[in-house]
């Protein structure tokens, strides 16, 4: 009988579950992951400031085109502050 026959059977009979995987790796790689992760929280954490503060300015643009019946956006922003993606450089002088 050869082994691959008796792999194949345990295999399909066997009720042992196979093992977990073992990962092993050094304390310096452990650290260095954890450290990656702390600074991926961080920049979420920045980029979730930031997208309030662009909600915060979006909505008080439109608040005040609504109480001065204005479009403020194309009084103040000129062409030259929209670079070509659409993004605004400058708003406030």
């Amino acid at each position: 009988m050869s082994y691959t026959a008796v792999y194949q059977w345990v295999k399909k009979f066997g009720k042992a579950t196979r093992p977990d995987k073992i990962v092993i790796e050094s304390d310096s790689d452990y650290l260095k992951v954890l450290e990656l992760q702390k600074d991926k929280s961080n920049l979420e954490r920045i980029v979730g400031k930031q997208q309030i503060r662009i909600d915060y300015y979006e909505t008080l643009i439109e608040m005040i085109k609504e109480h001065y019946k204005e479009d403020m956006e194309k009084k103040f922003l000129k062409k030259s502050n929209i670079h070509e993606w659409g993004v605004v450089r400058c708003i406030i002088a």
